[in-house]
C-alpha cells in the first residue's frame, strides 16, 4: 500500500507536539481523520510552546524499500511542529498510551460487587460532627462471595418499635460542633491533645512554666487528693493542719522560682507572671497556676508557713542537746566520787613515777590522760592493766569498796553528751534566729490582702512566741558555757582550752573501768567455780578412803569368826536333810548341804586371803 502525502507544515507562529509515529512498514500513512462534528467533545489542542522554542527531533524515516511517503520537511526556523492529531469522536480522550504505543484506550470503570448492599451517608444536624472510629475499611470488590459483610444491610438502628431513637442517641453522645473554616478545633484531651488524629487542634502551650513543672503540679493535686481551691483557702487562713511541711515544700518548689543568673538571687512568683497570659490558651497546669494569682505574697507566705511548720521540730533537738551538755558538765563539776578517784589515781601515778624527775611529784594531771590508763600493763600478769590493779585496791579498802558504783550513779549524762555535736548547736540556733528576725521585719509592714487573709493574725502571735523561746534557748547556751568554764578552773590549767572533747576522754575512761570491772567479776566467778570443784574432788577422795577402810575392817571381823559360822551351818544340815526326806526326795538334802558347805568353804578361803 502506498503512503499518502505528508501533512502540511503548521501555520507560521504556531508550535505543536511531536508528530505521530510513522505507520508500520508496508502500510500507508493515509489521510488524517476528519475533525469531530460541531458540538462534540475533543477540546482545543494544547497551547503552542513559547516563541523561539521548537519541538523535538522528527521521527526516523522508514527503512528503505518500505512504503510510505517521504518524511515531512523540517519546520522552518523559529517555528514548532504541527498540532497533535484530532481527538477521537465521541467525547474526551482517555489516558495517553504508554510510550511507543499508539491507539486510544477507554477509561477503566470499577464495577461494584454485585451482592454488596448499599451504604448511604447519614444526615447529621447542621454544624455537627461526631467522634470517629479509625478502623481499616473493607471495600466490596475485595470481598469474597462468602464474606459475612456482604450480608450486613443498613438499618440496624432503625427499628420503629424501639423506645429510644438510637441514631439520635448516638449523635447526642458523640456529636460535637464543627469548627468554622480557618479556626482551629477545640482541644479535648489532657494537655490540649485532640481526641483523634486528623482533627485540627487549638494550640495550647506553657507560657511561664516548663512542662516538667506543669506535670509535677498536676501530679501533686492528684496524689494529695486535694483541689486547688482547698489549698488556696488554707493559704489564706495559714492553716498548717492542711499545709504540712511536705505540701509546702512541693508547692513552693513549683510555684516559686529563684533566678540566680548574673549572680543575682531574684525570687520569681510564677502565679503573678501568668496574669499577662490569662486570655490565652493555657495548659491545665497554668490554669491552676492562674487560680493562685490572687496570692500576691506567695513566696513570703510559703516561707513563713514553712517556718511555722518546722520551728518546734527544729528547736526541740537543740533544746535537748543543750540540756544534756549542761547536765553532763554540771554533774562532773559536783561529783565527789570522780574527784576521789582522781586523787587516788594521782597517788598511784606518783608511786609508779618514783625516780623519774620529769614525771614524779605531780600536783595534778590532764584528765585527758585517763583514757590512756588501760594501755599500761601489769608486769606480772600481762592480761591486766593499771585499771585492773586500781580497782582491786579500791575493793580491798573499806572506804572505797562502793566508790566505782557511786561514780557511775553521779555521771549519768556523760555518755549522751558525747553524742552531741557542739558546733552544730550554734549553727542551728543562728538559722532559727535569722528566720525569726525576717518574720518580725515582715510583720512590721505586712497588711491583710483580703478579708479572708489571716496571715497577720496568725503570724503576729507566732512571731512573739518564737522570739521568746529563742531567747530562753540562748540563755541555756550561756549557762552550759559557764559550766564548761567552771570545769576548766577545777580540772585544767587556766590556759587550757576546754570543749566537749574532755567529756569524751572521761567517757572512754568510764568504759575502760566498766570493762575491767567486768573482767575482775568474771575472774572471781571462775575462781569460785574452780574452788568449788577442788573442794568437791577432795570430798570425793575422802569418801573413797573412808569406804576402803570400812571394807577392810569388815573383812578382818569375818575372818575371825569364820569357824563359828561354819559350825552354825553344819548344825542346820541334819534338819535340812530330814525336811527333804519328808518331801519324798531322798538324797536331795544331803547333796544340797554338801554344795552349801563347799561354797561356804570357798568364801571363807577367799576372805582369809583378802585379810592376809
Amino acid at each position: 500500500m502506498g503512503g499518502g502525502p505528508p501533512p502540511p507544515p503548521p501555520p507560521p507562529g504556531m508550535g505543536g507536539g511531536p508528530p505521530p509515529p510513522p505507520p508500520p512498514p508496508g502500510m500507508g500513512g493515509g489521510p488524517p481523520p476528519p475533525p469531530p462534528p460541531p458540538g462534540m467533545g475533543g477540546g482545543p489542542p494544547p497551547p503552542p510552546p513559547p516563541p523561539g522554542m521548537g519541538g523535538g527531533p522528527p521521527p526516523p524515516p522508514p527503512p528503505p524499500g518500505m512504503g510510505g511517503g517521504p518524511p515531512p520537511p523540517p519546520p522552518m526556523p523559529g517555528m514548532g511542529r504541527g498540532p497533535p492529531p484530532p481527538p477521537p469522536p465521541g467525547g474526551r480522550p482517555g489516558p495517553p498510551p504508554p510510550p511507543g504505543m499508539g491507539g486510544w484506550r477507554p477509561p477503566v470503570v470499577k464495577q461494584r460487587h454485585p451482592n454488596a448492599p448499599e451504604r448511604k451517608q447519614r444526615a447529621l444536624p447542621v454544624g455537627t460532627t461526631t467522634s470517629k472510629m479509625f478502623w481499616k475499611k473493607w471495600v466490596p470488590d475485595k470481598l469474597n462471595e462468602k464474606s459475612f459483610w456482604l450480608t450486613v444491610k443498613e438499618g440496624q438502628f432503625s427499628d420503629a418499635g424501639d423506645s429510644v431513637d438510637s441514631i439520635n442517641f448516638i449523635v447526642e453522645k458523640f456529636g460535637k460542633k464543627k469548627t468554622e473554616p480557618g479556626k482551629p478545633a477545640k482541644a479535648s484531651g489532657p494537655g490540649g491533645a485532640s481526641e483523634a488524629p486528623g482533627e485540627v487542634v487549638e494550640e495550647a502551650r506553657y507560657y511561664v512554666m516548663d512542662p516538667k513543672s506543669g506535670q509535677s503540679l498536676e501530679v501533686f493535686f492528684k496524689a494529695a487528693k486535694l483541689t486547688p481551691d482547698t489549698i488556696i483557702d488554707a493559704l489564706w487562713k495559714c492553716d498548717v493542719s492542711i499545709l504540712n511541711e511536705s505540701y509546702i515544700n512541693t508547692l513552693s518548689g513549683i510555684l516559686v522560682q529563684v533566678n540566680t543568673s548574673e549572680g543575682g538571687n531574684e525570687v520569681i512568683n510564677l502565679s503573678a507572671n501568668i496574669l499577662e497570659h490569662k486570655d490565652k490558651k493555657l495548659m491545665n497546669a497554668e490554669k491552676i497556676l492562674l487560680q493562685f494569682s490572687h496570692l500576691k505574697d506567695l513566696p513570703v507566705r510559703f516561707d513563713s508557713l514553712l517556718f511555722l511548720n518546722t520551728f518546734q521540730e527544729s528547736l526541740d533537738p537543740i533544746k535537748s542537746d543543750v540540756t544534756i551538755i549542761y547536765e553532763a558538765v554540771r554533774e562532773l563539776n559536783t561529783s565527789a566520787a570522780f574527784k576521789k578517784i582522781l586523787a587516788l589515781i594521782l597517788e598511784l601515778g606518783n608511786i609508779l613515777n618514783t625516780g623519774n624527775q620529769r614525771l614524779s611529784l605531780a600536783m595534778g594531771f590532764d584528765i585527758g590522760y585517763l583514757k590512756e590508763l588501760s594501755g599500761i600493763k601489769c608486769t606480772v600478769d600481762k592480761s591486766k592493766s593499771v585499771i585492773h590493779i586500781f580497782l582491786i585496791i579500791l575493793e580491798n579498802k573499806n572506804d572505797t569498796k562502793n566508790l566505782v558504783d557511786k561514780l557511775f550513779e553521779e555521771l549519768q549524762y556523760i555518755e549522751p553528751a558525747c553524742k552531741v555535736d557542739e558546733a552544730s548547736i550554734e549553727t542551728r540556733l543562728s538559722g532559727l534566729k535569722k528566720k525569726a528576725d525576717e518574720l518580725s521585719k515582715t510583720m512590721e509592714k505586712k497588711k491583710p490582702l483580703d478579708d479572708k487573709d489571716k496571715f497577720v493574725a496568725v503570724f503576729a502571735q507566732f512571731s512573739k512566741q518564737a522570739s521568746k523561746e529563742l531567747k530562753l534557748m540562748e540563755s541555756m547556751v550561756e549557762k552550759y558555757k559557764k559550766e564548761l568554764e567552771e570545769m576548766k578552773l577545777q580540772f585544767f590549767e587556766e590556759s587550757t582550752s576546754v570543749s566537749l572533747d574532755s567529756l569524751r576522754d572521761i567517757h572512754q575512761f568510764l568504759d575502760s573501768v566498766k570493762s575491767c570491772k567486768k573482767d575482775l567479776e568474771q575472774e572471781r566467778i571462775q575462781a569460785a567455780k574452780e574452788e568449788a570443784k577442788r573442794k568437791k574432788e577432795e570430798e570425793e577422795k575422802a569418801r573413797k578412803e573412808a569406804k576402803k577402810k570400812e571394807a577392810k575392817s569388815d573383812g578382818d571381823a569375818f575372818a575371825d569368826n569364820d569357824k563359828g559360822i561354819l559350825d552354825s551351818v553344819l548344825k542346820h544340815v541334819p534338819e535340812a536333810k530330814i525336811t527333804r526326806q519328808a518331801r519324798g526326795k531322798p538324797g536331795g538334802a544331803a547333796r544340797g548341804g554338801a554344795n552349801k558347805r563347799a561354797q561356804l568353804m570357798r568364801r571363807t578361803s577367799q576372805m582369809g586371803m583378802a585379810a592376809a
